[in-house]
């Protein structure tokens, strides 16, 4: 079975953290990680600044790239087209890539899924409660 995990956050969370640090032991031939071109340039330049991680490091740097994504928090017709389109578009490259099963940690827009869901992928996410 071979997986691909979708990170689109560039920051430094706990469940960033998590996912690179499981991904040094599965093996490589098993998973690809897939990610936006923009942030991961700056997940990047977060990993030196923040973690100074060689291994979480290298797993970012040789992550397949997709088009650059940003996210639009103002809940309207456009960013929800927005959201679905780049859904499909993570599904498409999935099955370019030839994985069985979509990844992701990130949890957004609903749209988003939508998209990835009309993809016909299987696919799975992490979802962590915060609580306040």
């Amino acid at each position: 079975m071979k997986v691909a995990i979708l990170m689109l956050y560039e920051g430094i969370g706990g469940a960033e953290i998590r996912t690179l640090k499981v991904l040094r032991f599965f093996p490589k031939e098993n998973y690809i990680l897939i990610m936006p071109k923009n942030k991961k340039l700056t997940l990047i330049r977060n990993i030196k600044k923040y973690l100074d991680d060689k291994e979480s490091l290298d797993i970012v740097q040789t992550a397949y790239e997709l088009e650059d994504f940003y996210i639009k928090h103002h809940i309207n017709y456009v960013n929800s087209a927005y959201y679905f389109a780049y859904g499909r578009y993570i599904g498409k490259i999935s099955k370019k890539l030839n994985v069985d099963l979509l990844y992701s940690i990130d949890h957004y827009n609903t749209g988003l899924w939508l998209g990835i869901r009309s993809s016909r992928i299987k696919w799975s996410m992490l979802f962590q409660q915060y609580q306040q």
